[in-house]
C-alpha cells in the first residue's frame, strides 16, 4: 500500500474519515479516469475501497453506494466491497438488493463471518427466520465468541416463538460482551413479553445505552427519582420519551406520583398537550422544547413501572384515566352526528396503519382494503377513519371507497382524536398510538396483534392488563391477517 493510502487508512482507524476522504480525493483526482475495459492497477481498488468506507463512516450513503459500485465494477471479486454495500442497502431497507450483495460477498469468501452475520439480519428482515438462524449457526460454529451473532440468533428465534432458546442466546451475548447494551435491551423486551416484570423493568433501563434507542437521554443535574425517595413538598419533572403511544400508556402513573405529595410537572409531545392539560395528577403540562420550571427530581416516563415495582398482578389499570376536553367533545358530538347519523347504527373507528418509519411497520400495518372487506359482514355499521394523515395509496383507496369517512384535516391533535373516539361505539386498530388512546379513554377497542407482539400485549391472552376495555385479536401465523380479520368480522 502506498504512503498516501497508508495515511488515509490511519485516519480511518483514528476515527477521522473526513481527513481520510480529503487525502483519498487528492490521490484519485490526480489520476486520469480509467476506461471501463482497462484493468485497474494494484493500488486503485484499495483507494476506492478506503474512499467508500470513509463516505460510509460520514453517513454520506448515496455517495458511498456509488463508490462501492465503482469498486465492484473494477474488481468484482472484492468481497469486502460487496459486503459493505450490503450493509448500506440494508440500512436503506433495500433488503432484496442487500441480500444479493451479501450473496456475492459470500460466494467469494464463504467464511466471511461479518457478511454471514449481516446476511442473517437481512434474512430476518425478509421474514425468512429459519434461514437467518442457519446463517447465525454457521457464524457461531466458527466463532463461538461472536456476541452479536448470539444476539441476532436470539432475535430470529424469538420471531419463531422459540422463546427459551432466544433468552439463552441473549444471556450468552450479554455474558460475552457485558457492556454492549443491545442484548440487555432484548432480554428486557423478552422478559416483559413473557410476564417477567422484575427482570424486564430492571433491564429496560439499558435503553439509554442502546445505540439505536429513539429518545436521547436527558442529563439533568437533578437526580432521577427512584423507589422510596420522598416527594413530599418537592417538584418532580415527569418527561415523555419514545412515541406518543408510550406517553399515553404510562401517564397513568402521574396520579400515583401526585399521591406521594409531590408537585408533578409533565413534559409531553406537542400533540398531547391539550389532551393532558388538567388531567388528574399533573400540576403543570408543558410541551417538549418549552422552558422548564425549577424542579427537584425527574423521571423518564417509562422508568415509572420500575420505580413503583409494578408486577403483572398490580398494573394500575382503571377503566379509564383520560378524557377529551369538554369543548372538543361538544364540537365532535355535533360533527359525528352530521357525519355518521343518529345513534341507531354502531359507530366504528378504524386504524389500519401506523408510522411508516417504525421498524416493525411491515408487520403491524395492513392495507385498508383488507379491513374493509372484513367489515362487509357488518353492513349497517358507520365507519370512520381515525387517521390524521394517509399514505398516498391509502388516500387513493379511500377516495374510491367513500363508506369510510375521513376527517384527518380536522384532527389537529390527540385531543380532537380523543373527542371523536368518545362519539364511537368501538375502535378497531392495529398496534399504534390511537389504540392506546382508545384504551385510556375506556372505549371498547379491538387490537389487531402481529404474530410476534410488542412486549406490552404479552402472549396468549385475549385481554390486556393495561386496558380493561381492550380485546386482542392475534395472528396465528406471521403476516397472515386473513384469519384475524375473519374473527373480527
Amino acid at each position: 500500500m502506498s504512503e498516501a493510502l497508508q495515511q488515509a487508512l490511519q485516519h480511518l482507524q483514528a476515527g477521522d474519515p473526513a481527513s481520510a476522504l480529503q487525502r483519498l480525493d487528492s490521490v484519485l483526482s490526480a489520476r486520469p479516469q480509467l476506461p471501463d475495459a482497462q484493468l485497474p492497477d494494484a493500488q486503485l481498488p484499495d483507494a476506492l475501497l478506503l474512499r467508500a468506507i470513509a463516505l460510509q463512516m460520514l453517513g454520506r450513503v448515496d455517495e458511498a453506494l456509488q463508490a462501492y459500485d465503482r469498486l465492484v465494477a473494477l474488481q468484482s471479486g472484492n468481497a469486502m466491497g460487496w459486503s459493505n454495500m450490503g450493509v448500506l442497502l440494508a440500512g436503506q431497507r433495500r433488503h432484496g438488493e442487500a441480500l444479493d450483495a451479501f450473496d456475492k460477498a459470500l460466494a467469494l469468501a464463504p467464511d466471511y463471518l461479518d457478511a454471514l452475520n449481516n446476511r442473517g439480519n437481512v434474512l430476518h428482515r425478509l421474514n425468512r427466520f429459519e434461514a437467518a438462524v442457519v446463517d447465525f449457526d454457521r457464524v457461531l460454529a466458527q466463532q463461538p465468541g461472536y456476541a452479536r451473532a448470539w444476539n441476532n440468533r436470539g432475535n430470529a428465534l424469538k420471531e419463531l416463538h422459540r422463546f427459551d432458546e432466544a433468552m439463552r442466546d441473549y444471556v450468552q451475548a450479554a455474558a460475552l460482551d457485558p457492556a454492549y447494551a443491545t442484548q440487555h435491551w432484548n432480554i428486557s423486551l423478552l422478559a416483559l413479553l413473557r410476564g417477567d416484570f422484575a427482570q424486564g423493568w430492571d433491564k429496560y433501563e439499558w435503553r439509554w445505552q442502546w445505540e439505536d434507542f429513539s429518545s436521547p437521554r436527558r442529563d439533568f443535574p437533578q437526580p432521577q427519582w427512584r423507589a422510596g425517595q420522598p416527594l413530599e413538598g418537592k417538584t418532580i419533572l415527569l418527561h415523555a420519551e419514545q412515541g406518543i403511544g408510550d406517553t399515553i400508556q404510562f401517564v397513568r402513573y402521574a396520579p400515583m406520583l401526585k399521591a406521594l405529595g409531590g408537585r408533578v410537572v409533565l413534559e409531553v409531545q406537542p400533540a398531547l398537550k391539550a389532551l393532558l392539560d388538567g388531567m388528574p395528577g399533573a400540576d403543570l403540562v408543558l410541551t417538549q422544547g418549552q422552558a422548564l420550571p425549577a424542579f427537584d427530581l425527574h423521571c423518564p416516563i417509562l422508568s415509572l413501572p420500575l420505580a413503583f415495582g409494578t408486577g403483572p398482578s398490580d398494573i394500575p389499570a382503571p377503566a379509564s384515566y383520560l378524557s377529551a376536553p369538554a369543548a372538543r367533545r361538544a364540537h365532535w358530538r355535533k360533527k359525528a352526528a352530521a357525519l355518521l347519523g343518529g345513534e341507531g347504527a354502531p359507530r366504528v373507528g378504524l386504524v389500519w396503519s401506523g408510522n411508516p418509519n417504525h421498524s416493525n411497520d411491515h408487520n403491524r400495518s395492513i392495507p385498508p382494503a383488507l379491513l374493509a372487506r372484513a367489515l362487509e359482514a357488518a353492513p349497517g355499521a358507520e365507519l370512520i377513519s381515525l387517521h390524521k394523515e394517509l399514505r398516498a395509496e391509502e388516500a387513493a383507496w379511500l377516495r374510491a371507497n367513500p363508506r369510510i369517512r375521513f376527517v384527518g384535516a380536522e384532527l389537529n391533535d390527540m385531543a380532537d382524536t380523543a373527542a371523536l373516539i368518545e362519539q364511537l361505539d368501538l375502535v378497531i386498530s392495529v398496534d399504534t398510538s390511537v389504540a392506546h388512546l382508545a384504551g385510556a379513554l375506556g372505549k371498547p377497542t379491538w387490537l389487531l396483534v402481529p404474530h410476534l407482539p410488542d412486549w406490552r400485549w404479552q402472549l396468549g391472552r385475549e385481554d390486556s392488563p393495561w386496558y380493561p376495555a381492550m380485546r386482542l385479536f392475534r395472528q396465528d401465523v406471521a403476516r397472515d391477517w386473513s384469519t384475524v380479520l375473519g374473527r373480527v368480522a
